[in-house]
């Protein structure tokens, strides 16, 4: 590709604070080193057209079950009343307990279950799974 192409795309794409880029938080995502939103935000590693419903559908009164722990459980701990989610790494695990969100409740479980079995370890009503 030319250079001049290069670098109309740059001030087309990178530069243009209107562009898809900007504005879904994927340039600021790539500044950080992880999913984020323009401010920031934790984003879970979801398309943008997943991730807009979520917001539109997840509320306060809800609670959540996931497998595998990360971004996505400190999105959902912002938008439901409490998270439960699994997770199989230890070192992983660690890292997040230490600084997860007061309505998080993580679990570590050392070796893999099934689905229900890891439900049921839950012991609170769960409204959506997620994995």
């Amino acid at each position: 590709m030319p250079l001049k192409m290069l670098i109309r795309l740059y001030k087309k794409i990178i530069r243009n604070q209107k562009s898809a880029l900007n504005t879904s938080g994927w340039l600021e995502s790539f500044k950080r080193g992880y999913p984020c939103d323009l401010r920031g935000d934790p984003l879970p590693w979801m398309n943008y057209a997943v991730i807009a419903l979520l917001n539109e559908r997840l509320n306060r009164s809800m609670q959540l079950f996931e497998f595998g722990s990360g971004y996505s459980t400190k999105f959902y701990a912002k938008r439901v009343a409490l998270v439960t989610s699994v997770e199989y790494d230890l070192d992983w695990y660690e890292l997040l307990n230490s600084d997860k969100p007061d309505n998080v409740s993580l679990l570590y479980q050392k070796k893999k279950i099934s689905m229900a079995d890891t439900v049921a370890l839950s012991r609170d009503k769960i409204v959506i799974h997620m994995m």
